[in-house]
């Protein structure tokens, strides 16, 4: 089993490291072309585990997480931007939704329309709306590709050791304390205990190394205010990231036990795009909320 996982996941990673790390014009065209890869295998896997059978269903999302994903690749660093983000996604997600209600209904209302509507919403919502904020962060400043890696890595290293503690509890005598039986067999307050010293050890070794390159600016663009995570933020994010985590991975549990499906896609030992993304699927907007409060934070303090 972790065989299996290690060996889809290192290519992962290398992909990763290059999305976020290869420099200028080409590292940026290379983020953009993997965050569409990904938009787009999420969206077949949600329309698939949802079974949105008609074709429109998929294409609709494709243009709206699309479109999302054009605005959020915008530099956010300047208001005009950010008003134009807000603007185009709201316009965008008005569309999607009225054409939704008008294919869905054009023969009549059915509980099976009803269904298909509801459906189309909740991916629209879960995946394509979720998922802009990943190019959002990453476009945020200069420092946005180590901002994004950061929280990568803090929330991925949760479910790293939520995994080996779990696996090691459950062996015991008695086994583990199971978290959420029904939802997630495996998952366990031990895993839980593993994954926050895991995400909380990664965040503060990696502050300790780049706190240099963790600044941010001002979301208005306003005079040459810089601001950067502090050791208190370093510590609050090894200890949410894990918990936000855990609540993602059972959301997307709960499709997939309703879906009756294992997996939500094939990639050997690790299931699935969204099996991969969901304990960051609510950690990224919440993340670029916190950089939004802060900047607003301290460009208040800045013209006071």
């Amino acid at each position: 089993m972790l065989l299996n996982r290690l060996k889809t996941a290192l290519p992962m990673i290398v992909l990763v490291l290059l999305a976020f790390f290869l420099p200028g014009t080409a590292g940026h065209l290379f983020f953009t072309l993997f965050a569409t890869a990904m938009l787009c295998l999420a969206l077949y896997e949600i329309v698939t585990l949802y079974k949105l059978e008609p074709p429109w269903h998929f294409l609709l999302l494709l243009l709206l997480g699309l479109g999302f994903l054009i605005l959020a690749s915008l530099d956010s660093g300047r208001i005009i931007t950010l008003l134009l983000q807000m603007g185009g996604e709201t316009a965008l997600l008005i569309i999607y939704i009225l054409s939704v209600f008008c294919l869905s209904f054009r023969t009549g209302p059915t509980a099976d329309s009803v269904r298909q509507v509801n459906a189309g919403l909740a991916a629209a919502l879960y995946v394509c709306w979720t998922l802009c904020f990943f190019p959002k962060i990453y476009f945020l400043a200069d420092g946005g590709p180590w901002l994004l890696f950061y929280l990568v890595l803090v929330t991925k290293m949760a479910d790293t050791g939520a995994y080996f503690l779990g696996t090691a509890t459950a062996k015991l005598p008695g086994g583990n304390h199971k978290l959420a039986k029904v939802i997630s067999p495996k998952k366990s307050w031990e895993g839980l205990l593993g994954g926050i010293l895991a995400s909380l050890l990664s965040s503060l070794l990696f502050f300790y190394y780049f706190q240099h390159r963790l600044h941010f600016i001002d979301i208005g663009g306003f005079g040459n205010l810089q601001l950067s995570l502090t050791w208190t933020e370093a510590i609050a994010l090894g200890i949410i990231a894990p918990i936000v985590g855990l609540l993602g991975d059972l959301a997307e549990s709960v499709l997939k036990r309703a879906a009756d499906c294992k997996d939500s896609g094939t990639l050997p030992g690790l299931g699935g795009i969204l099996d991969t993304l969901d304990s960051l699927i609510p950690m990224a907007p919440l993340f670029y909320a916190w950089l939004l409060i802060r900047s607003a934070l301290g460009l208040y303090q800045q013209l006071q």
